[in-house]
């Protein structure tokens, strides 16, 4: 026996967009990964990106091996630059594709083939 459920207008509209909202949300995270893939180099070892949904923002995280950044830059001052100039460029990059509320973080690491060696070690 089969129950027939009866929905409003504004039942199913609200059903619809929080399918939307979690759909979207899932695929911009994905979307955010995709696109800074070209900003991964010998000092980023990658990128973390979280939803915030009680104030609907993404916060990214670049993550950055700190030995890696003092052998090839000595002075902090070339490193605070560097970074700096980093976050200037994926935020930029981000607003050119995806207009979305984000914040730029920088979550620090020892090294990048340390951080990868882990990563592939707890994704497996």
């Amino acid at each position: 026996m089969k129950k027939i459920v009866r929905l409003t207008e504004s039942d199913l509209t609200s059903i619809v967009k929080r399918v939307i909202k979690e759909t979207n949300t899932k695929n911009h995270s994905k979307a955010i990964l995709a696109l800074l893939e070209g900003f991964e180099n010998e000092y980023v070892c990658g990128f973390n990106v979280d939803y915030q949904e009680n104030y609907d923002t993404y916060l990214i995280k670049i993550i950055v091996g700190n030995r890696d950044l003092d052998k090839d830059l000595k002075a902090s001052i070339s490193q605070r630059h560097y970074l700096n100039k980093l976050k200037k460029d994926v935020t930029e990059y981000i607003i050119g594709y995806l207009p979305l509320r984000f914040l730029i973080d920088f979550q620090r690491t020892p090294n990048c083939t340390d951080y990868k060696k882990y990563t592939q070690i707890a994704e497996s």
